[in-house]
């Protein structure tokens, strides 16, 4: 019961904010490689962007799936199914958004050609930790609910055979 109303009031719209953020993410990595492709500053820069707009790909295809799908059949958008695909985007975006900061380590966006430019990579390094910390706090709703429901639903199946016996 306390379960499913943190999955509604918690878990829900901190999906939809997740969501959301990885479109942004999405925009920014995607418009940087559209804009640079094989151009970039340096290889560091371009591999890390890359690295997030993948991130970001992958967490605005299952964050949609399981937008959609979750309300609609909650059995087969298992929070299983939920907690696998997210942990693969948080440590996607862990790896990108950390190697994105050491990327840009000692980089000066007054000394670069284009300062616009270099400060879209400064963008895109606070958007993907933002969207790093979104998904450790979902995750950890998630987890919540899990646990939660998991002892839920034992205590129904023990109170079942209890009447049955």
């Amino acid at each position: 019961m306390l379960a499913s109303r943190v999955g509604r009031f918690y878990t829900y719209p901190l999906l939809v904010l997740t969501w959301m953020m990885a479109v942004a993410n999405l925009g920014v990595s995607a418009a940087l490689v559209s804009q640079f492709h094989q151009e970039f500053p340096t290889h560091k820069l371009g591999a890390r962007t890359v690295l997030i707009c993948f991130a970001a790909t992958w967490n605005t295809l299952f964050g949609l799936i399981f937008l959609i799908g979750a309300p609609i059949s909650p059995k087969l958008f298992a929070l299983k199914w939920n907690f696998v695909a997210f942990v693969i985007s948080f440590l996607l975006f862990l790896v990108g958004a950390g190697s994105m900061t050491e990327a840009l380590n000692g980089v000066s966006c007054s000394a670069v050609d284009a300062p616009a430019k270099c400060t879209m990579f400064r963008g895109l390094e606070g958007i993907s930790w933002t969207q790093t910390w979104l998904l450790f706090f979902y995750l950890g709703g998630v987890s919540w609910q899990y646990l939660h429901q998991s002892k839920e639903e034992d205590k129904a199946l023990l109170k079942k055979e209890q009447t049955q016996a």
